[in-house]
């Protein structure tokens, strides 16, 4: 495939933090697009070797590149997957790769970007579009909304948000105008197949090889659990998952683990939980990682009560009307910091164990008897805050927004070069008369 015989370009630049999901949702909602060709980019070679076999166009920055490796988006020369390198090494490299990007094809290169990256995106060119990562919001020194990332929001060509909660933090942070065009509101991409028919519950219960007819407990540790419950990463602490997991067999439960992908990669927690829980019948370790199209998203689903120490996952959870127990002894720590929803407005739509025999009581509680509607649809409201259109549709908003954004840019440019839009003239596409009508006006 010859990249350059398309009019613009989509390179996404995938997460180093192994949560290289969010870029893959994006990438496959871009894949069938009549407008754009997106690239995915990646930070390491062993994530490039990982990668979903769909996404077909892919490369991987930190090695030498010529503009054959680049249109055949295979890799000409090795690289060890473990070798580290200095953050300097790192923005050495990728400028090197962005010149690259930008000696082939000009100004045509848009730039999607998950996080803040000023020095970067110096180089980068005007095309920049801000999607954010994953997370809901981040805090601490990987803030999107560090000082020095502040710059970055003017220059951004649009910006996606998936909520009146990020938009609020947006706004209040970065000082920018609440009716700014370029801040569009799409939803959580990530979270369409929750709302979709593709994810069938006992059909997930089946593959997971649980028993379809008992009610499933998730239990799901954020990166940060060590600080916060002990039912963990370290050694010690497999005594207490294995009460855990005694508990749930007792009462006739299917238990699904999964952890954030960072304790199964850097933590290297599933060799630990998998020696626990091989002990009892109807147990799951769900290790779906940044390469799996549906992510957690197949647990949330089989899922009826969530358990955990505050991850993000809740959310995506309760937007469903589910239960969600956070293992939360103290207010004052966990990932929600400072933001919404605070402590009590969890506990008004959710329940909260400060110990395990806590947590066992409201387990019984919420797999023996049936909520009432009432806090359902108070729950869903309260995270609607949170994500915008709860309803399967975010992807074709982001795609749909992005190409209006992309024949915007094309109108904008003079340099075009003709035999683009002849050949874009050919294609059947929803644009097309968009592009009859700008072809006639410049006189192809």
């Amino acid at each position: 495939m010859k990249y350059n015989k398309y009019p613009c370009l989509i390179m996404a630049i995938e997460s180093d933090l192994g949560c290289g999901r969010n870029m893959d949702v994006y990438y496959k909602n871009l894949e069938n697009s009549d407008v754009v060709l997106p690239i995915m980019v990646y930070s390491r070679l062993s994530s490039y070797q990982n990668a979903p076999k769909w996404i077909k166009n892919k490369v991987v920055y930190n090695v030498p590149f010529t503009t054959h490796y680049l249109e055949n988006c295979y890799p000409d020369c090795k690289l060890d997957p473990d070798e580290h390198i200095t953050h300097e090494k790192w923005t050495s490299e990728f400028i090197k790769f962005i010149y690259l990007i930008k000696k082939i094809y000009k100004n045509r290169a848009m730039w999607l970007l998950d996080h803040p990256l000023p020095i970067l995106e110096k180089a980068m060119g005007p095309h920049l579009i801000q999607i954010f990562h994953g997370e809901l919001f981040k805090i601490g020194p990987a803030s999107y909304f560090n000082s020095e990332n502040m710059a970055s929001f003017y220059s951004y060509d649009r910006i996606f948000i998936s909520g009146k909660l990020l938009f609020d933090e947006v706004i209040r942070h970065t000082k920018i105008n609440p009716k700014d065009s370029r801040i569009r509101m799409t939803g959580r991409v990530l979270n369409d197949s929750l709302y979709t028919k593709e994810l069938n519950k006992k059909h997930i219960l089946k593959q997971f090889k649980l028993n379809p007819l008992q009610k499933t407990v998730v239990y799901a540790p954020s990166w940060e659990s060590l600080k916060i419950w002990p039912i963990g990463k370290r050694n010690k602490d497999v005594l207490n998952l294995e009460k855990f997991c005694e508990f749930i067999k007792s009462n006739n439960l299917n238990l699904i683990i999964r952890p954030h992908p960072i304790c199964i990669y850097q933590y290297d927690i599933k060799p630990k939980i998998i020696r626990t829980i091989k002990k009892f019948p109807n147990m799951y370790f769900d290790d779906s990682s940044s390469s799996s199209y549906y992510g957690p998203n197949k647990t949330i689903i089989a899922g009826d009560v969530l358990v955990t120490d505050l991850s993000t996952i809740s959310v995506d959870f309760m937007s469903l009307g589910k239960p969600a127990i956070y293992l939360y002894p103290d207010n004052s720590t966990g990932l929600w910091g400072k933001f919404f929803p605070t402590i009590e407005q969890v506990a008004a739509v959710s329940y909260v164990a400060k110990n395990f025999s806590e947590l066992n009581s409201l387990i019984k509680k919420l797999t023996l008897t049936n909520e009432s509607l009432e806090i359902k649809l108070k729950r869903k409201e309260t995270v609607s805050y949170v994500f915008h259109n709860n309803n399967g549709t975010a992807g074709n908003i982001f795609l749909q927004e992005l190409e209006s954004y992309t024949l915007e840019l094309m109108h904008r440019e003079n340099s075009l070069i003709n035999k683009l839009w002849r050949y874009l003239f050919k294609r059947n596409g929803k644009y097309k008369n968009d592009i009859i009508n700008f072809s006639a006006r410049i006189n192809i």
